[in-house]
């Protein structure tokens, strides 16, 4: 593989059809899946500080670069962030987090669910520097 890039995912287990133990080691240990409830809540269930949770992706990345990839690539599934409260708590997060990731080697996309209210989606747009929008069917 001519690009040397790693790849971490989180993502819903309950969602999830494959055993993430399953997965097949691309080469190098280029991917990573770790649980939603792992990297971004606390014990309660709690959205854990923005400082906890850029800590440990900046030192995913650190890891990363240190084995010789030349960049973390990180891809978050949100489908379980629900409610308003809980929205509102991740929108702040992805703000700080979006400016955050100008000084490193992350590259970084988000899914959010399609069905979340008018002002929800908004937020999610402005917290972002790009966001494609696919509206449900009717």
């Amino acid at each position: 593989m001519t690009h040397r890039i790693i790849v971490v995912m989180s993502f819903d287990p309950s969602l999830c059809k494959v055993d993430a133990t399953a997965v097949p080691d691309l080469g190098c240990g280029q991917l990573e899946m770790v649980s939603h409830v792992n990297f971004y809540l606390d014990p309660a269930g709690r959205l854990k500080p923005f400082e906890e949770i850029n800590k440990a992706l900046t030192s995913k990345q650190d890891r990363a670069l240190a084995k010789g990839f030349k960049l973390l690539r990180a891809a978050g599934d949100t489908g379980w962030v629900s409610g308003t409260e809980q929205s509102k708590q991740f929108i702040d997060y992805e703000l700080k987090i979006n400016a955050a990731l100008g000084t490193t080697k992350v590259a970084a996309v988000c899914t959010y669910r399609a069905d979340v209210t008018a002002d929800e989606l908004v937020a999610i747009v402005s917290a972002h520097q790009d966001a494609l929008y696919n509206a449900p069917a009717h």
